[in-house]
């Protein structure tokens, strides 16, 4: 869905008449994918934070210290 929203924005901006229309479909495309992806890294990094000693192999962890 998001992809079409990107591709009739750019159509309607490159129409002149539905410009306005085509401005706020892009910038919404935009948006959404930045919050998406911001929540996704912070997640992540949650996880990792989250990790302990024990999670890891002992391999691993000989390797880290």
């Amino acid at each position: 869905m998001s992809k079409w929203l990107l591709f009739f924005g750019f159509m309607f901006v490159c129409s002149g008449f539905l410009m306005p229309l085509g401005a706020i479909m892009i910038a919404w495309y935009f948006v959404t994918n930045l919050l998406k992806n911001s929540t996704f890294v912070e997640k992540q990094e949650q996880k990792i934070q989250e990790m302990k000693m024990d999670d890891f192999s002992k391999e691993t962890a000989e390797e880290m210290r």
